[in-house]
């Protein structure tokens, strides 16, 4: 995950994390400063990932313009897709913002479906993202997901809360639900104090993929590069070990 003002923190970044093993890069474009949100900085942006996938996001939340609207903010997700992004993050309660980031708006509901059309036809993938700051059920969690996916994304994504040993188990029993009953592939994360197993073993029991930060950035729940490719590097000896 990689975000920045400036264009240049962006590829600098892009660098490091390639070289420390990255095989896709999650830039968060909300971020950089006004001037630079034009087709040619994410091409150069994105030129700079050497071909590995890029996951774009451009979350109003935390936005440098925080006066954009939804409309404003699709389409500079369009010129993102077209400017070479692999995977467009949309939020579930686009033009129609809720504070737990679900909208069954029918109206929001029928414009989201059209942006996934429009990005699915310039070649590139989708990506929906709930995020909910507090501890929530598995049953609750799967019931979002169904509807992203019946929105016609291809990959649900979820992040909740863990604060608890209780509330970790229940979210990793979510992942084991979400993987039963989805048709297509999910990220389902957790904040909180105790986040971070969450987190490390999510892929194993059936998220589609980490979220990492640079090595030199340990702060937060995010594990590095270096974490996450090493628990991986375990879970592949213990697999071989068992054959």
């Amino acid at each position: 995950m990689i975000g920045g003002k400036t264009p240049y923190i962006f590829t600098e970044t892009i660098e490091k994390s390639i070289n420390q093993g990255a095989e896709a890069l999650c830039l968060l474009l909300q971020e950089l400063s006004p001037e630079y949100k034009t087709r040619e900085t994410y091409k150069k942006i994105f030129d700079s990932a050497k071909g590995r996938p890029i996951y774009a996001a451009n979350y109003i939340r935390n936005n440098s313009q925080t006066d954009l609207t939804d409309d404003i903010l699709a389409k500079q997700l369009i010129e993102m897709a077209e400017s070479g992004a692999d995977l467009i993050d949309i939020r579930c309660d686009m033009f129609s913002p809720s504070g737990n980031e679900v909208t069954k708006n029918a109206f929001a509901v029928q414009k989201q479906k059209e942006l996934i059309s429009e990005i699915h036809d310039i070649g590139a993938e989708v990506l929906m993202s709930t995020h909910i700051f507090e501890y929530t059920s598995p049953e609750e969690v799967l019931e979002i997901a169904l509807l992203q996916q019946e929105r016609g994304v291809d990959i649900a994504k979820i992040v909740t809360v863990a604060n608890s040993e209780k509330e970790l188990d229940a979210s990793l029993e979510t992942i084991l639900l979400l993987k039963k009953n989805l048709d297509i592939p999910f990220l389902h994360l957790c904040n909180g104090s105790h986040c971070r197993k969450h987190r490390l073993l999510g892929p194993f029991l059936g998220s589609c993929f980490y979220l990492c930060l640079e090595n030199s950035k340990t702060q937060g729940p995010q594990p590095t590069i270096e974490e996450a490719k090493t628990m991986r590097e375990k879970f592949r000896l213990l697999e071989e070990n068992n054959e």
